[in-house]
């Protein structure tokens, strides 16, 4: 049986089982999830920057063989994107739009993340389960990283598959901002019967459990508001609701005094 300590990935820099981590949902996935208590892990191709996954979009060449395809290493892994900031006008912007409703942030520690997913009794649990930060490098460096046959070799032939998931916790420096936590699952056909979707894994999940808060878009209607929080309420979330006030204006008390 795996510990699940050894399932954080570190590359990207350290964190803890009680390290914060934060995502925002459209309104219509936050209203899912707590519906249907699950969790939504989206294979890698499905993410948005397409240098994701760069690896497995490359050619490579194979004992002389060139020109091969080794998406392969890759098409079991499904993953969600978090991260380490509690809030930023850019997460805003980005992941809630306004046209659909707007959306809130949740917030839960990275070992309940991970452990929401973990099947400690799953024989293949180390091979299988991950959590940790993104790291950050330019493309040249990424390039010099993977282009030497030693590196390529190593990942490609890892039978453990954390060579292939150490891959995936790998972005372009101009997405920093982000300062993104990922979560893997990679799915066994040998130890599941299931068969495996193409495009996304869900989890059953305890949101109660899993998430501390939920704290909706700053630019929403306060009416909209108060009818999103009575609808989680109905759903039984019994933690904290509130809207940001990143946007509200400070209440500073400014004194002036003539010059004597």
């Amino acid at each position: 049986m795996s510990d699940i300590k050894d399932q954080f990935i570190d590359i990207g820099g350290s964190i803890a089982e009680d390290t914060p981590v934060y995502r925002v949902f459209s309104k219509q996935r936050l209203i899912e999830m707590f519906t249907d208590k699950t969790l939504t892990l989206v294979a890698p191709h499905k993410w948005e920057d397409p240098f994701e996954n760069f690896l497995s979009k490359c050619k490579a060449t194979v004992d002389g063989h060139p020109n091969v395809t080794i998406d392969n290493l890759f098409k079991n892994f499904y993953g969600q994107c978090w991260t380490l900031k509690p809030e930023s006008d850019a997460m805003w912007r980005i992941y809630s739009d306004p046209k659909k409703g707007f959306g809130a942030r949740v917030k839960s520690t990275a070992g309940r993340l991970l452990r929401s997913i973990y099947n400690p009794h799953d024989p293949f649990a180390a091979m299988s389960y991950y959590i940790g930060r993104v790291l950050y490098e330019s493309e040249a460096n990424l390039r010099l990283v993977f282009e030497h046959p030693s590196n390529a070799t190593g990942v490609a032939l890892d039978a453990t598959g954390r060579g292939q998931a150490t891959t995936l916790f790998l972005k372009r420096q101009e997405f920093d901002h982000e300062a993104e936590v990922r979560l893997l699952y990679q799915f066994n056909k040998d130890g599941c019967s299931d068969q495996r979707p193409e495009t996304i894994w869900q989890f059953p999940i305890i949101p109660n459990d899993l998430f501390d808060d939920v704290l909706f878009d700053p630019r929403m209607d306060s009416a909209d508001f108060q009818k999103d929080e009575q609808a989680l309420r109905a759903l039984g979330f019994n933690k904290p609701i509130r809207q940001s006030s990143l946007y509200t204006l400070p209440n500073l008390k400014i004194t002036i005094r003539s010059p004597i």
